[in-house]
């Protein structure tokens, strides 16, 4: 059992909800606009501060990098690989599709990027024990940044669980 307003009365709550619910999703549309531009604001505060530091006003020098530019006098410039660890793969004779378990350990691609730079941690491919041992040099631990190197070159990714626990 369940209550039947008559018809009137069930054309204006149709009306009403139609209109409320309008209201809603332009508002809905009106805030998704809003967050786009907060979410570029900080990218370029990102960007601005890991250029040019937190002085805009202190001295500059040539990083006698094209794309980077001028950088704070106190500053270098360094290859990646001087202060970090660089490891690529596993590529192609690596790892295949085929290769995937319904169980196992979770593995991730570029499919995996998310646009806020963190791991989708959804629909992820598994591998078995037998291959987490045998592509063991490429785990994650907390804190890696994770580039492609195909496709799309630009995205990057940080881990932010840590796994070894």
């Amino acid at each position: 059992m369940f209550p039947i307003p008559p018809i009137e009365e069930q054309v204006r709550i149709a009306k009403f909800l139609d209109n409320k619910c309008s209201k809603i999703d332009e508002t809905i549309e009106k805030e998704k606009e809003i967050i786009e531009k907060l979410n570029a604001y900080k990218q370029s505060v990102i960007t601005e501060v890991m250029a040019r530091g937190l002085c805009p006003d202190s001295p500059k020098k040539d990083s006698n990098v094209r794309w980077i530019g001028e950088i704070p006098d106190k500053w270098s410039v360094m290859k990646l690989g001087v202060v970090a660890d660089v490891q690529t793969g596993p590529f192609g004779s690596q790892l295949h599709q085929e290769d995937y378990v319904e169980v196992g350990t979770p593995i991730i691609t570029v499919e995996h990027f998310g646009d806020d730079n963190t791991i989708l941690h959804k629909n992820l491919p598994y591998v078995s024990d037998e291959d987490v041992k045998r592509l063991e040099k490429y785990r994650l631990i907390l804190g890696d940044l994770v580039f492609s190197r195909v496709g799309s070159v630009d995205k990057n990714v940080i881990d932010v669980f840590d796994r070894r626990a």
